[in-house]
């Protein structure tokens, strides 16, 4: 009996649960049968080739425990793993893409990407949610909705696909999602939040001419009326001019003048 052939039971959770499974392997054959589960390879562009990695992957503690004949993994040792992986491939990716950022900017970005509410976007987008096994405690609660839950469940399918494969083909399948989420979101995940202004400048720059703005500095003044008139070039142009008593604020202040108004735009 697959998900398909009935429609009174609304969870994959909830279905699996009412069969009388006889041995583990005809319960991961249930599972992958679900038309969702199907669905879900087709947007993640991946087959697993150990079935029982992806079955551990969605599986939630409370839904393990309901089964214990089976004695089901539950995925918290692959969320581990996954954790690990994506905050290594969002940081290679933070470094190329921002040339000039500081490490505690890379930081702050890298905290913004790979936290639970970002991720759990990603797994709602993936759909996840409707694959999660849950136990009845957990699905009454809506756990499935639960961003703790979504997140952890991403991370450990990413680490499933690593122990299924390599290193690679899991940053191959993470910018995958990632594109897919961009194009059909309309929304960049690699946003400049906590980017500081001269970096977020230097972003735009370097992709629409590969070359960095630059700033000229001259000193005026003495004493208490020394300050800087420092101007700010693209592709060898002023397009903007700031005095300040601070060389390094009236850089910010230009770049966040240039980001308003698009001045960048040359």
């Amino acid at each position: 009996m697959t998900m398909d052939s009935t429609s009174s039971i609304s969870s994959i959770s909830s279905f699996l649960r009412a069969q009388n499974f006889s041995c583990y392997y005809n319960f991961v054959q249930s599972v992958l049968s679900d038309q969702r589960v199907a669905n879900f390879f087709s947007l993640l562009n991946y087959q697993f080739k150990n079935a029982e990695l992806f079955v551990e992957s969605i599986t939630h503690r409370s839904f393990a425990h309901e089964l214990p004949a089976l004695k089901l993994n539950f995925n918290e040792r692959l969320e581990f793993l996954g954790d690990s992986l994506l905050g290594t491939f969002v940081a290679q990716a933070l470094y190329l893409r921002f040339p000039q950022a500081r490490e505690g900017e890379l930081s702050r970005m890298r905290a913004h990407l790979v936290n639970e509410q970002a991720l759990s976007d990603l797994a709602l987008f993936m759909k996840i949610d409707e694959i999660i096994l849950l136990g009845k405690g957990e699905e009454k609660n809506q756990g499935h909705t639960r961003s703790s839950i979504l997140s952890s469940a991403f991370e450990a399918i990413m680490g499933a696909i690593f122990l299924d494969s390599d290193e690679e083909t899991v940053r191959k399948i993470s910018l995958h999602v990632l594109k897919f989420y961009q194009e059909e979101i309309g929304q960049e995940f690699f946003q400049e939040v906590g980017l500081d202004p001269k970096s977020a400048l230097q972003e735009k720059t370097m992709a629409l001419y590969q070359s960095l703005p630059q700033y000229h500095c001259i000193e005026t003044g003495e004493g208490k009326e020394r300050a800087f008139k420092v101007s700010l070039n693209i592709q060898g142009k002023k397009v903007a001019e700031e005095i300040h008593i601070s060389k390094k604020k009236a850089q910010k202040l230009l770049a966040k003048k240039a980001l308003e108004e698009k001045l960048y735009e040359i």
